[in-house]
């Protein structure tokens, strides 16, 4: 009745500005969630990302969430993140993103985040042609950004010493797995 929606506002809002509502033909109530925010996102992501890549949390930075403008999750409502739907891409995951309410989902959206990595990874010292023997000195380890999410870089020396290069790998450059074999 419009007595228990005064009474259920007053208790949450406190008194009406404008009066009362009565002789209201009809009365629609809104409760307004909190936004969601990047902040509320970047624990799912880094779960997400230490399921589907090799990054650490201290190696990865949250730089970009699309497509969360104007979500509200609702009161006592949780956010839970479709780890095993997600799609890695070369600097983003694309995931979904449910809003739950009761352990109900309320809302699902696609969401990208475009995540930054910087990770100590060994890389060329000098140039080393297609079909070399790696050696010690060939090699350095640094902190570098990684240019693709989805790859694995070598990251000890012990993971590139005495392998045979199957592409030029450049000075600088992170040092792939996929480039050495045995």
């Amino acid at each position: 009745t419009r007595h228990q929606v005064g009474e259920t506002i007053r208790a949450a809002a406190g008194v009406l500005p404008h009066g009362s509502l009565a002789g209201a033909p009809a009365v629609r109530v809104r409760v307004r969630g909190t936004r969601v925010t990047v902040a509320d996102i970047e624990p799912l992501l880094e779960s997400c990302l230490s399921e589907k890549a090799p990054w650490k949390g201290a190696e990865v930075s949250l730089l970009d969430v699309n497509n969360i403008q104007g979500m509200e999750l609702p009161p006592e409502g949780t956010l839970r993140l479709g780890a095993g739907d997600a799609v890695l891409g070369k600097e983003s995951i694309l995931a979904s993103l449910e809003m739950l309410q009761a352990g109900r989902s309320v809302q699902k959206v696609w969401i990208t985040a475009y995540i930054g990595v910087r990770a100590r990874v060994l890389t060329p010292v000098r140039k080393i042609r297609r079909g070399a023997t790696v050696a010690p000195e060939d090699v350095e380890t640094r902190v570098l950004k990684i240019p693709d999410l989805r790859a694995a870089y070598a990251r000890l020396v012990e993971d590139a010493v005495g392998k045979v290069s199957r592409r030029t790998l450049l000075p600088g450059d992170p040092l792939p797995c996929e480039a050495l074999e045995q």
